[in-house]
């Protein structure tokens, strides 16, 4: 064991009983680190792993010179290294305690701090050949003191001595390949959703009647949802580019192993400020949309109207304040998936919990809603039993006009009709017939904006559940007990990336609902697009704008004052 660590004359006594002083050294060091636990620091704290067997060798055979009457003794310098060099490595194993207390007066008569005390001349890291870290992890070869050993993490890397997890780390505890297969699908799909919500945008933008209230909530809503997804194309086509930190020194510029953090990758604060900003936005003017339905459905009010401009100021200062304080806090970084956001001890200040509030209120009054349509909307067929009153234009079609699609008259207006009341002319037919066609005429007049806010409430409930309980589960910082078994699995049985991951996946969210969350939330702009964009008419609003565009138009032209 001291082999290359004792290069002294020992008196002969210590000499002779070598065997005997190496076996009980080699026990000493078992009761405080198994082999298993040797293997490891071998390989990702190799100095450490030196340092205790300096300070074990010099303390079992000190030196023995001419003319001095007894042995020398250790040096305090020599209890100091190894307390600093391993410090960190027995913090990870709860074992901080088994470090002596160098500088403590009981040690004192064991150590000499003159300069003739018992040290190894050889440097630091000399007598010990590191074991190789496994392939799919990144080598440290800086100072042996690694300024991003776990916990000191803070500049976004997250090492244990030399050996760290690649940025970003979440992969590695996977099947290989699964991660990245679902970051690039979700830029993808974000990408594509970001163009279909543009679309929606673009048409409430620049066809007539569309800006007016309540059709000007869409397009708001539509603008939000746009940006949002399209953060997305910060990450394209490669998320490593905000995933790590720059690094001049690096072929890439990029970081092999450090996380991009607020300081350390622009593009990633970029991103980071504009999703946000822009999710804040998109989810306030649903709540908004969900107010709105609910003031004119079931109070017949058009406060909202009357005092849009005033209103509407809430639903673009609250997501600056969150967005700034998430901002001045420097809480945007790179935690999971293929976009910056809020790190995760922020996330829920900033922007879970305030918006939990919000939709919170918005399922109840949505729900408040939808059952007053549905009741008022019976209640006036059980009337129309009675009276054999139906609606004309139902009687015709069964169609009513869209509000919220720029079609007809705004919903609030003092001639407005209410869904599921009617007026007009008289005609007979049964009564469980009318009830069910008044019950539907009331479903269709809404059905857009009532599924366009449920969308977003689910969006925003799954994406939260799944980051409040199962993305903390990657906030690693070595004490979990998985975790140590997975070191095992990887540093010192050498099992490989994916014999590893499947036995941490009960530790980690499943790779399936991970799948599934970001799809929900990668898929609100194709929604979008399906509920207010995929429409006839709209397609035929456009074929006429692009048929008149170079005619000269008149005042009594729809669109005269669009472009």
């Amino acid at each position: 064991m001291c082999a290359g660590y004792v290069t002294w004359l020992v008196d002969g006594a210590r000499a002779s009983s070598q065997v005997g002083i190496e076996t009980q050294l080699k026990d000493t060091l078992a009761k405080v680190v198994t082999d298993g636990e040797q293997l490891a620091l071998q390989t990702m704290f190799p100095v450490c792993y030196e340092s205790v067997k300096r300070f074990m060798c010099t303390q079992a055979y000190p030196v023995c010179t001419a003319g001095s009457r007894s042995p020398g003794l250790a040096c305090k310098t020599t209890c100091d290294s190894m307390v600093s060099q391993c410090k960190i490595p027995f913090m990870l194993q709860q074992k901080a305690d088994q470090l002596p207390q160098c500088g403590s007066q009981a040690l004192a008569p064991f150590f000499d701090n003159s300069g003739s005390c018992n040290k190894v001349t050889a440097a630091p890291g000399k007598l010990v050949t590191p074991r190789a870290c496994p392939d799919y992890m990144v080598t440290y070869n800086g100072t042996e003191l690694n300024p991003y050993n776990n916990p000191n993490n803070t500049l976004g890397g997250q090492c244990f001595g030399r050996c760290c997890f690649p940025a970003p780390k979440m992969p590695l505890f996977y099947q290989t390949g699964q991660v990245d297969f679902a970051n690039q699908l979700s830029v993808y799909m974000r990408a594509v959703s970001s163009i279909a919500a543009l679309f929606v945008f673009l048409s409430y933008l620049v066809l007539p009647n569309k800006r007016k209230h309540p059709a000007i909530i869409v397009l708001f809503f539509a603008f939000g949802m746009t940006l949002w997804m399209g953060s997305i194309w910060m990450s394209f086509p490669n998320p490593l580019q905000i995933q790590r930190a720059t690094d001049p020194t690096q072929a890439d510029g990029l970081s092999p192993f450090l996380e991009a953090r607020f300081t350390t990758n622009q593009q990633c604060t970029i991103q980071g400020t504009l999703l946000i900003f822009f999710a804040h936005l998109t989810i306030v003017w649903a709540v908004y949309l969900v107010l709105n339905l609910h003031l004119s459905a079931v109070w017949r009010s058009n406060f909202l109207e009357r005092h849009f401009h005033v209103t509407s100021l809430f639903c673009w200062v609250w997501p600056l304040v969150f967005t700034i304080a998430g901002y001045l806090t420097s809480a945007i970084e790179y935690n999971a998936g293929a976009t910056c956001f809020l790190s995760a001890d922020r996330s829920s200040d900033f922007f879970f919990y305030p918006l939990a509030g919000l939709i919170g209120i918005a399922t109840i009054l949505h729900c408040w809603t939808f059952w007053s349509i549905a009741r008022t909307s019976f209640m006036d067929s059980v009337s129309m039993d009675n009276s054999a009153t139906v609606s004309q234009s139902a009687s015709r079609n069964g169609k009513s006009s869209d509000p919220y699609g720029g079609g007809g008259q705004s919903s609030h207006g003092p001639n407005a009709s209410y869904p599921g009341r009617s007026m007009g002319s008289t005609a007979q037919g049964s009564g469980g017939v009318r009830r069910a066609k008044h019950a539907v005429q009331a479903v269709r007049v809404q059905w857009r904006p009532l599924l366009l806010a449920m969308q977003l409430i689910v969006t925003f409930i799954v994406f939260f559940l799944f980051y409040k309980f199962e993305a903390s589960k990657l906030q690693i910082d070595g004490s979990e007990q998985w975790f140590k078994e997975w070191v095992v699995c990887t540093m010192i049985e050498r099992n490989g990336q994916d014999k590893c991951a499947a036995a941490a996946a009960s530790n980690l969210p499943p790779y399936w609902l991970t799948m599934v969350t970001d799809i929900i939330v990668s898929m609100a702009g194709l929604l979008l697009f399906v509920i207010f964009g995929a429409r006839k008419s709209l397609f035929f609003e456009w074929n006429t704008f692009f048929a008149t565009l170079g005619r000269k138009r008149t005042a009594s032209d729809p669109y005269a004052h669009y472009l």
